[in-house]
């Protein structure tokens, strides 16, 4: 007989602990609730936001200053300090039912999830570390611009195709290479 596992509390805690972003952010002015979301949880870039809330770059720059500064008030730090601790072991921050609601209210997901590249269907970010949140070091390489590794071989195939080049490299077999890829005798 299986008996089913049941959360620790510690895990359960941090599930509950996001209740209370969601809460700090919507006492923050939306604007600058929205911008520091749209950075954090999915990654976009200033020029995104700034064109998907119809601001200027230099404006929406600073909305993410006034909401990391707002994030970092008193009044919000203090209720801040449970979910982002100094948790060395554990640095990302679980997303609740409450904290859904505010993303799906504020249609944050349909403005900022990144979109493949080939395909066009939304995809999710990484997680993010909770340093991010306070303007720390935050994700870090290049972003994903395909939903998954078929659509990045397709799109492949079909860059190489539109450049009339063979999806197949240069040391394939002379027969499988098309008369582009053949060089001429100097």
């Amino acid at each position: 007989m299986t008996s089913r596992r049941r959360p620790d509390a510690e895990q359960r805690m941090r599930v509950e602990r996001t209740t209370v972003l969601a809460d700090v952010l919507r006492t923050m002015p939306r604007d600058r609730a929205t911008v520091l979301l749209a950075r954090v949880l999915y990654e976009a870039p200033i020029q995104l936001i700034a064109e998907r809330l119809q601001v200027s770059e230099k404006q929406a720059e600073r909305l993410l200053g006034l909401g990391l500064s707002s994030m970092r008030h008193p009044s919000r730090a203090q209720l801040l300090i449970p979910v982002l601790g100094d948790d060395e072991d554990d640095e990302t921050l679980l997303i609740d039912g409450k904290m859904r609601a505010l993303i799906r209210q504020w249609r944050l997901e349909e403005l900022f999830a990144p979109r493949c590249e080939h395909c066009e269907r939304p995809y999710s970010a990484r997680a993010v570390p909770i340093p991010a949140l306070w303007g720390g070091i935050g994700p870090q390489g290049r972003p994903r611009r395909y939903c998954s590794d078929a659509c990045r071989q397709k799109a492949y195939r079909e860059r190489r195709r539109a450049a009339g080049r063979s999806p197949r490299g240069p040391d394939d077999p002379p027969e499988s290479r098309t008369s582009g890829d053949v060089l001429a005798p100097e």
